[in-house]
């Protein structure tokens, strides 16, 4: 999993205010005064820092090694699972983003996307993608569930809720915490946060045999 963040532009600007008088009538001597205002501006640091966890049941990674982090915190990376069969799921993987900088952020965008589009694997698998928000909301909204191959290429435009910056108080649409769950899974009756998968959802079929991919998710932030 991984998360982009785009930057800040820093504005500087100084005010300036003077005044000018003359004193006599007709008298040649000039009185001045002059007065200066101004504002140190200073753009703000963005900064999300990623952590990994199950939201129901176990996920398919040994939980004493559930993920790896990049050293900046902004790219994890679930344990690898499997090899499962026919009929597997990954479990319900949670990815938290703790804004960890000095400036809210605005949230852009949700993509998820796989590293082989045309494998049988890729086309053969569901997946259910939710959330529990930002803030004080707390309960699972599904985003998606159905085929992998089914996902949107330009993900899912968010409703600018804001990730405020640590000690902030959470409102309905606002927190220092936001997350997506993502759950791979084929076959019928494998238990995913959106649900527990129907009769019409197939196994694999022999031809994904052997075959592996990846599945990103990324959220993007703006500050």
């Amino acid at each position: 999993m991984k998360l982009t963040k785009l930057r800040t532009i820093a504005l500087t600007g100084v005010l300036g205010v003077a005044g000018l008088g003359l004193i006599g009538a007709g008298g040649h001597a000039v009185f001045s005064a002059s007065t200066t205002s101004n504002q140190t501006i200073t753009a703000g640091t963005p900064g999300v820092t990623l952590s990994g966890s199950c939201y129901a049941g176990p996920c398919a990674g040994n939980p004493s090694d559930l993920y790896s982090l990049s050293p900046d915190g902004t790219t994890l990376s679930f344990t690898a699972g499997g090899p499962f069969g026919s009929s597997f799921t990954t479990g319900d993987e949670l990815v938290t983003a703790t804004n960890t900088g000095n400036i809210p952020l605005t949230e852009l965008v949700f993509t998820l996307g796989n590293n082989y589009p045309l494998s049988q694997l890729a086309t053969e698998s569901q997946v259910c993608i939710g959330s529990t928000g930002l803030g004080t909301s707390g309960s699972f909204f599904q985003i998606y569930n159905g085929p992998l191959s089914g996902v949107p290429a330009g993900g899912w435009g968010q409703q600018g809720d804001t990730l405020t910056i640590a000690g902030s108080t959470p409102t309905s649409n606002s927190g220092p915490t936001d997350n997506y769950i993502v759950n791979v899974y084929a076959g019928p009756n494998e238990p995913t946060a959106c649900g527990t998968s129907g009769l019409s959802t197939p196994t694999l079929n022999t031809d994904a045999e052997g075959q592996s991919i990846v599945v990103s998710a990324t959220m993007t932030y703006q500050g």
